[in-house]
C-alpha cells in the first residue's frame, strides 16, 4: 500500500524488472516463462539482438555452422538465391553467393 502521492510506482518496475531476471537459466526450447519473456513484445529478430546484448546469448550460427548446413543440403539453394536476390538485387546474386560460401 502506498503512503505518499509518487509517480514513481515501485511495484510495477519491481513486476518489469522481474521479467529481466532469471529464476532459471536459459533454455534450449522456448518455455512461456524463460529468461527471453521480457522480449516478446519486440519483434522476433529485435528481441533475439536484444537479448544477446544485454545477457551476452548467442543467438545466430557461425558462418562456417551455416556454410557446413548449405553444403549438406541442410540449407536450400533455391531459397538462399531467394533471400539473396531479395536483399541484394539479381544482379549481386552471384558475387554474394560467393561472398557467403567462401569468404572469410
Amino acid at each position: 500500500m502506498k503512503t505518499h502521492n509518487s509517480i514513481f510506482d515501485e511495484h510495477k518496475v519491481l513486476h518489469d524488472l522481474k521479467h529481466y531476471l532469471p529464476a532459471q537459466a536459459p533454455l534450449k526450447d522456448f518455455i512461456h516463462h524463460n529468461t527471453l519473456h521480457a522480449f516478446q513484445d519486440l519483434k522476433f529478430e529485435k528481441g533475439i539482438r536484444k537479448a544477446a546484448e544485454m545477457f551476452g546469448y548467442k543467438v545466430s550460427l557461425a558462418l562456417e555452422e551455416y556454410r557446413v548446413l548449405f553444403l549438406s543440403k541442410k540449407i536450400n539453394e533455391e531459397i538462399l538465391d531467394q533471400k539473396i536476390k531479395e536483399r541484394k538485387g539479381i544482379e549481386n546474386l552471384n558475387e554474394w553467393k560467393r561472398n557467403l560460401l567462401s569468404k572469410t
